[in-house]
């Protein structure tokens, strides 16, 4: 079975309509149908804080997502514990030249530790740690 990371972006993407990356979220999605998704639970808390000023139709769309997400069998969240923290921690100080966000190195420290390469996102960072990014 493949897995495939997937970062906020690509989560935020598919439920707003309004994102530039919208159709293109929709339209991998028949191609994920035999890929076991992995997300972390920052990966989500960075969804529903993205949508916090943007209305209470979009808040409600993010809630509505983190509950299929957490419910479906094709998704498995990785939940922070102390271990993440610390791991993501140590990439942040490797990454205090760039603009990495703690989140992103927390996934990096994951997907490395995991051996992972493909990446639902649009976040070029990724890309620049040599992680395949699936989402452009």
């Amino acid at each position: 079975m493949r897995n495939v990371f997937v970062d906020s972006s690509y989560w935020i993407a598919y439920i707003n309509p309004n994102d530039v990356y919208h159709d293109a979220a929709l339209q991998i999605e028949p191609s994920l149908k035999n890929a076991v998704l992995i997300t972390t639970s920052e990966v989500l808390t960075e969804v529903m804080n993205y949508f916090t000023k943007r209305g209470p139709v979009l808040k409600m769309a993010a809630l509505k997502l983190a509950r299929e997400i957490i419910n479906d069998e094709q998704v498995q969240i990785i939940w922070q514990t102390q271990m993440s923290f610390l791991n993501g921690t140590i990439y942040y100080q490797r990454f205090l030249g760039t603009e990495y966000s703690f989140v992103d190195c927390s996934c990096m420290a994951f997907m490395w530790t995991n051996s992972f390469n493909e990446i639902l996102t649009t976040d070029d960072h990724f890309s620049e740690q040599g992680f395949n990014k699936l989402l452009d």
